[in-house]
């Protein structure tokens, strides 16, 4: 495999081998080893043109946050390349890969992520912070099948926008837990349909799904978290338990 050029100096860590991904202009992810202790870890690093004082307290929020669906965040490390964020090593899939390879998911595996994901978004949002851009390409699948996010603390530093950003982002508006949620659900819809909602309808921002009451309950409850109103949106604790628990709906 080619390393990309040049491969940053990372006191205290030696590299092994880049990761495949996809990497942000300016961003490396590679393998590595700490030498302290040999713990195997993902180096991501980002360019921190703001200061790097600023950005390790921003990482340091972020590796605060402990939930079993968030990759844990072990150090942070002023380096040549700005700096470069330790995470926990996922040696599983990339959902973008198992998307790349199957398509789409069944609905039960996407109300299994929409309840591991949201109920970790309830979480970042308890602890006053957002995500701002949840993407397949940074969320992992562990070997029982659950969904893991591993970019919270390097959005932290360096945010961008998922890849069908809320219509209140386009209007200037700042991420929210209600854009995180816009976000989740276009994750899951990407899942279900293997291609990002397109925007479209009658309002700017509607996509085009069906409203409520057209498809089946975990339709209904996307096509709740995709409405143009982040007001509208239900919150992602509420998105977690009812993909989790899902109402009976009695056919006649």
């Amino acid at each position: 495999m080619a390393w990309p050029a040049p491969a940053p100096a990372v006191p205290g860590y030696a590299l092994r081998a880049p990761v495949p991904g996809s990497s942000r202009p300016g961003e490396g992810q590679w393998q590595a080893v700490r030498l302290g202790d040999q713990q195997q870890v993902r180096l991501v690093t980002v360019p921190v043109p703001e200061g790097r004082s600023e950005a390790l307290a921003r990482v340091a929020e972020a590796a605060a946050v402990r939930h079993r669906s968030l990759v844990p965040v072990h150090d942070a490390v002023p380096c040549d390349a700005g700096l470069a964020v330790a995470l926990g090593w996922q040696a599983r899939a990339r959902l973008s890969r198992v998307l790349a390879r199957r398509v789409r998911l069944t609905e039960a595996e996407v109300a299994g992520l929409l309840a591991s994901l949201g109920e970790l978004l309830a979480r970042v949002h308890q602890d006053g912070m957002v995500h701002g851009g949840l993407s397949a390409e940074e969320v992992w699948l562990t070997e029982s099948g659950r969904a893991v996010v591993a970019d919270l603390a390097v959005q932290a530093v360096r945010p961008r926008p998922g890849p069908v950003p809320a219509p209140e982002l386009t209007e200037g508006f700042a991420c929210s837990p209600d854009s995180d949620v816009w976000d989740l659900a276009v994750l899951a819809r990407t899942c279900l349909d293997g291609r990002p909602p397109r925007l479209g309808g009658d309002r700017p921002g509607e996509t085009e799904t069906a409203g409520p009451g057209t498809g089946s309950e975990l339709r209904d409850l996307l096509a709740e978290c995709l409405v143009a109103d982040p007001a509208r949106r239900p919150a992602a604790e509420e998105v977690a338990e009812r993909a989790r628990h899902p109402r009976v709906r009695v056919v006649g």
